[in-house]
C-alpha cells in the first residue's frame, strides 16, 4: 500500500506504487480488450494519474461505495459497445483528485478477468439532475463521475473516456 505525506511525494510515487500493483502491464500498443497473465483479485479501476486503484462493485450503492467504486449495472460492461457508467465517493474516497484529470489520461479497467485501457477525452460538470450521463448509448465509452463541491454535492464532476487505441 502507498502512503503519501505530501503532494511531491504523491507525484514522485504515484505511478511507481501502480507498476509495483500490477507488474505484468503489456506495452499500450498490445493491450485493449487482452486477457492479463496476472490480473488483480476481483474487479478494479486503475488511474494512474490520480494514483487510483480501487475496487469495482455492483449491488448496493452504499456499501460499493464505501469500498470502492460502484459500475451501474443497467450500464454496458467495460468493453461492451455502449456507456460503462462508474461512480465514486470524492470526500477522502476514490474520486477524490477526479477533476484533475485531462485529455489523453490513462483509465484502465480490470473486468472479469481482462484489461480494457480507454483515454480520457473530456472533463465537465453537470447539476445532479442531468442523467444523461447514464444513458447506455451504442458507443463503447466510459464514464466516471462524483459529486461536487465535495460535502454539497450540488454538482457532478464527470470525465469520459474513450477505448485506447488497439
Amino acid at each position: 500500500m502507498c502512503v503519501y505525506r505530501s503532494a511531491p511525494m504523491f507525484a514522485r510515487t504515484a505511478q511507481s506504487c501502480i507498476d509495483a500493483a500490477y507488474p505484468s502491464r503489456f506495452p499500450t500498443s498490445e493491450v485493449g480488450s487482452s486477457p492479463v497473465s496476472a490480473a488483480p483479485a476481483g474487479d478494479r479501476l486503475v488511474i494512474p494519474r490520480i494514483a487510483v486503484d480501487a475496487g469495482i462493485s455492483e449491488g448496493n450503492i452504499d456499501a460499493a461505495l464505501d469500498s470502492g467504486v460502484y459500475h451501474y449495472p443497467e450500464t454496458a460492461a467495460p468493453g461492451e459497445a455502449g456507456n460503462a457508467v462508474i461512480a465514486g465517493h470524492r470526500l477522502r474516497r476514490a474520486f477524490t483528485l477526479l477533476h484533475v484529470l485531462k485529455k489523453g489520461d490513462p483509465v484502465i479497467v480490470y473486468w472479469h478477468g481482462r484489461e480494457y485501457d480507454y483515454r480520457v477525452m473530456v472533463v465537465f460538470e453537470v447539476d445532479p439532475s442531468d442523467t444523461a450521463i447514464l444513458e447506455r448509448g451504442s458507443q463503447e465509452l466510459l464514464t466516471l463521475y462524483t459529486c461536487l463541491p465535495r460535502t454539497v454535492g450540488d454538482r457532478r464532476t464527470v470525465v469520459i473516456a474513450e477505448p485506447a487505441l488497439r
